[in-house]
Order: C-alpha cells, then sequence, then structure tokens
C-alpha cells in the first residue's frame, strides 16, 4: 500500500517529503513545506496497487482518499 500527498487548495506551494511512501505495519511518515501562511486543504490518496500489481497500471482497484484542512501562521521567525 501507499500514500501520495498534494495541495488540493491554498495560497502558495507546498512540497512533500516523500509525496509518495509505502504504508508499512499501517504507518507512513512525511512532512509538508509551505511557501506562505495560509488557509490550505491537503489531500492524500492511499492505494493498495492491486491495479499495478495486476499489469493493469493506470487502473486502481482499491483506494481511498482524504482531505485534512491546515492553517499556516507566520514565516520561519514566527511573525
Amino acid at each position: 500500500m501507499t500514500i501520495v500527498w498534494a495541495k488540493y487548495r491554498g495560497p502558495g506551494a507546498v512540497v512533500f517529503a516523500p509525496a509518495k511512501a509505502a504504508i508499512v505495519d499501517g504507518k507512513a511518515e512525511a512532512t509538508a513545506s509551505f511557501s506562505e501562511p495560509g488557509e490550505y486543504i491537503l489531500q492524500s490518496v492511499v492505494d493498495d496497487g492491486s491495479g499495478e500489481l495486476a499489469g493493469n497500471f493506470g487502473y486502481h482497484c482499491c483506494w481511498t482518499n482524504t482531505e485534512v484542512k491546515i492553517t499556516v501562521r507566520g514565516g520561519r521567525d514566527g511573525n
């Protein structure tokens, strides 16, 4: 299974590290860096990979997504 993170809405750029990761023992970790303060909605897509494992690239059998609302305040200096 994998998770893929992306910016769905928001005023600035978002960089994820990593943007795609394997889920191991039900867990995956990523960090997000925001180019400017504001309200963002981030989207994650979790996919079991069954389409790709079966050789059906581009076909996704079993997946789900979530949206997370994030408020980013200030910059690196805390203002």
